[in-house]
């Protein structure tokens, strides 16, 4: 599941059932939080399209 937020910035993620989850700043492409194993840029890839 994709997760799409804004506060100050506008962030996505990805949650799984297993707990794993990540948080990337859109525009900079920061890792805001980070549980698991998932591939950052993988996510980003997906998120994209």
């Amino acid at each position: 599941m994709f997760v799409v937020g804004s506060t100050e910035k506008w962030v996505y993620g990805k949650m799984l059932k297993n707990k794993e989850n990540i948080f990337i700043e859109d525009a900079t492409g920061t890792i805001l939080y980070d549980i698991g194993k998932i591939d950052a840029e993988n996510v980003r890839d997906e998120f994209q399209t």
